[in-house]
């Protein structure tokens, strides 16, 4: 018996049973045989289609759980929909496409053409489909697969554009500026939902600086930093209230630092009296670059924040709010100056001097020189810390302020929260952020966001392209599209309430979007409470893998809020 198992021929055997699947229609008289019956809802979330060569290992696990559950209750009578669905924009597409092209850089595209790259884009997604269709049959899973759902198609599309025009029409929908987190070789920002498991092990430059305070130019305030290239856009020092801070003597220099930091700083200090942070606060001192053009109007002054710590560094944080997301929460509270010095790659804005046109990472050397030149420099050292990455391309992200697009999620928080309780979230704090949602990138191939401005800032946000036709200055345009991507759609003018004309945004929307809309675009939302809508939805069941809870199943929960509670019964 040993032997007979050792010379069989496993990838034959596997053949042979497909083959016989295929010659007796199995698949199709399973379906025939169930039809009709009490509907199980499975919902595939999308694969990218990013893989000309089919599938890795990993898709295989997840394709097998999702094939043996489906078979499992069809083998119960159940009705299933069996529908398969890609992920096929986004910045993971676009990344591919440049490596094959040989582009590094957003600049790169444009030289090579939108129009070719954004063809280009498709023809990878649409040959990656294909592959991982022959590898799922292959691996003998059973899917309607010509019924398989696309998000880049059209009608994926309107579905978030109705979405969006919702979301305004509640007052969710707004422009801010925010300092969000920003991949300098791809030119855009993520959302907060993208860094969870992005954060690497990588050891950077701190630096320890003496700044003197202005009043009293003899004494200083020890600072610390973990990123130097921010130190150019220096807005103000910050203390903790509450925290103990000593006034020391330390190598002929009277400093000021908490007062736990004294012995690991500067453990042969002779302690001259200890206040508390709060009779720091309003303290002008005399910022590490003044005489930048940038710095002019910046008035340099310790603040209040009651999220400085002392187990780490001097217990004195320095505060750049164009360059970090809580440097730029407390500044506004505060009305502090805010410098965003960086360009869309990473290389520093006019107005830094000898800086401007260089990149931020390249700085840190010239930085230190400058520093210590002035005597302002205390101490630099090798410090190894966990920080976020870009997600497709690898590269260590900043943080920048940007304009970007956001839903608002003060009305909706609770109600999503409210739901979220009901599902059990492993780990348990994964179900509780609900921040605003970005969802505009400064990318290229991806979901049009459906906002249109004119020149006096009138907004119109389009919910479909009927109503896009309707509303252009020349319809034939919109009938001419080969489909609803850039840079077809970006020449389409439109005429807005008031008469203004107005033209689209260029930012596409986060992909993100695209399959949490599958749900409803799937089973035709748009189209007037279809009984197939009735019948398919909500899905009973779903499996991917654990990161998909604070992507896919983020923008899903919200969507299926949003509709039950905005809109139950709205469809146009």
């Amino acid at each position: 018996m040993f032997n007979e198992v050792e010379a069989l021929d496993f990838p034959q055997l596997e053949e042979r049973v497909l083959s016989f699947w295929k010659e007796r229609r199995v698949f199709d008289k399973l379906r025939e045989q169930n039809r009709g019956g009490e509907p199980y809802s499975f919902l595939d979330g999308p694969i990218t289609a990013n893989n000309p060569r089919g599938l890795g290992v990993h898709h295989a696990w997840g394709r097998t759980y999702k094939d043996i559950f489906q078979r499992h209750r069809a083998m119960q009578g159940y009705e299933l929909r069996y529908q398969n669905g890609f992920d096929c924009q986004g910045l993971w597409v676009e990344v591919e496409v440049e490596k094959g092209l040989g582009i590094d850089s957003k600049k790169g595209i444009r030289a090579y053409g939108l129009e070719r790259f954004a063809r280009q884009c498709r023809q990878r997604v649409d040959r990656s489909a294909e592959a991982i269709v022959a590898a799922s049959v292959r691996l003998g899973q059973w899917m309607d697969w010509d019924n398989s759902y696309y998000t880049y198609a059209d009608r994926n599309i309107e579905h978030i554009w109705y979405f969006l025009k919702r979301c305004n029409q509640k007052g969710w929908l707004y422009r801010g500026h925010r300092v969000m987190p920003w991949c300098t070789r791809c030119g855009t920002s993520l959302s907060q939902h993208e860094l969870t498991d992005s954060y690497e092990d990588v050891t950077h430059r701190a630096v320890y600086l003496a700044l003197p305070l202005a009043a009293r130019p003899d004494e200083r305030i020890l600072v610390w930093t973990t990123t130097p290239w921010t130190l150019l856009a220096n807005a103000a020092l910050a203390v903790h209230p509450e925290l103990s801070y000593a006034r020391v003597r330390y190598e002929g220099r009277v400093l000021y630092l908490a007062r736990a930091a004294v012995e690991r700083l500067t453990p042969s200090a002779e302690v001259l009296n200890v206040v508390r942070g709060v009779d720091l606060v309003g303290e002008a001192y005399v910022g590490p670059f003044n005489e930048l053009p940038a710095q002019q109007e910046v008035a340099h002054r310790i603040v209040a924040w009651d999220r400085v710590e002392e187990t780490e560094g001097t217990g004195v944080v320095h505060i750049a709010s164009g360059c970090g997301a809580e440097d730029f929460e407390l500044g506004e509270g505060l009305d502090l100056s805010v410098l965003a010095p960086l360009n869309e790659d990473g290389t520093y804005v006019d107005g830094y001097g000898t800086f401007s046109g260089t990149g931020f990472a390249e700085a840190t050397v010239p930085i230190l020189s400058v520093l210590r030149a002035k005597e302002l420099l205390f101490r630099s050292e090798d410090y190894a810390h966990r920080y976020p990455h870009c997600w497709r391309c690898g590269m260590e992200l900043v943080f920048r302020l940007v304009g970007e697009w956001f839903i608002r999620c003060d009305e909706i928080r609770p109600l999503m929260l409210e739901a979220a309780s009901q599902v059990r979230w492993i780990p348990e704090h994964t179900g509780k952020r609900m921040d605003d949602w970005c969802i505009s990138r400064k990318r290229y191939w991806g979901l049009p966001l459906p906002f249109y401005q004119s020149e006096e800032g009138e907004l119109l946000v389009v919910g479909s392209k009927v109503e896009l036709r309707e509303r252009a200055l020349d319809p034939a345009a919109v009938d001419a599209l080969p489909e609803l991507h850039r840079p077809w759609i970006d020449s389409v003018e439109i005429r807005t309430p008031s008469g203004a004309t107005a033209r689209p945004v260029t930012e596409v929307g986060d992909c993100w979007l695209d399959a949490g809309i599958a749900p409803f675009s799937t089973l035709g939302y748009m189209d007037g409470g279809s009984e197939e809508f009735a019948r398919w939805f909500p899905a009973d069941f779903i499996v991917e893998m654990r990161e998909q809870i604070r992507l896919w199943y983020y923008s899903m929960l919200f969507m299926g809020v949003f509709w039950r509670v905005g809109h139950p019964t709205e469809r146009s």
